[in-house]
């Protein structure tokens, strides 16, 4: 079972995927594996926009962002007995979506997002816009939160440095919409 993924991006790399995994002791078997085009995703194919509402998003611009990442943690526990070796199954006790963004110092705006516990929605896109599958598609993973809230602001200002600002975020389940988050996964496949 995942137990978390982890999602990041940085100006000038690539986009880096960190997943951990929790399950009871393998069993041997034979898979003939089948690989496909690699589509890579590099930071320059990232957005992330904020806006009052999901429908927003679509009109929002995306935000100046030097580094991003996601994680979403599933918070698995393992449902032990006296009798067994090993779990008999793994139950989800917290679902949490937490981040965080870099980004260069010019306004108040997160600020006083963070000062006044406002609410955002928030998207996340990794989209290589330059490549086309199938008819007119690019390769895209989106996240979407509806209710998302700043935990933390720091401001960095060191000498002959520029200013940047550093966001930690959570992600709120939200009962109009009745979502945590959304991922979107635009790639060749037409079911799993």
């Amino acid at each position: 079972m995942l137990e978390s993924l982890s999602v990041s991006a940085e100006v000038g790399g690539f986009v880096t995927f960190t997943a951990e995994y929790k399950g009871k002791k393998s069993a041997s078997a034979t898979h003939t594996v089948n690989y496909t085009t690699d589509y890579t995703l590099l930071a320059r194919h990232c957005g992330v926009k904020f806006a009052d509402t999901l429908a927003g998003l679509d009109s929002a611009s995306n935000v100046c962002v030097k580094s991003f990442s996601l994680t979403i943690s599933k918070n698995l526990e393992e449902d032990l007995c006296l009798s067994s070796v090993e779990p008999l199954d793994y139950t989800n006790k917290q679902f949490t979506v937490e981040g965080s963004a870099t980004l260069k110092y010019t306004s108040e705006e997160y600020k006083n997002l963070y000062m006044d516990s406002q609410e955002q929605a928030m998207r996340f896109t990794m989209e290589d816009t330059n490549t086309v599958i199938g008819v007119s598609d690019s390769p895209a993973l989106i996240f979407e939160a509806p209710k998302v809230k700043i935990n933390e602001f720091n401001k960095n200002m060191g000498n002959d440095d520029v200013v940047t600002q550093e966001l930690t975020l959570k992600a709120f389940y939200d009962t109009a919409t009745a979502k945590h988050l959304t991922a979107t996964l635009i790639n060749t496949l037409t079911s799993y």
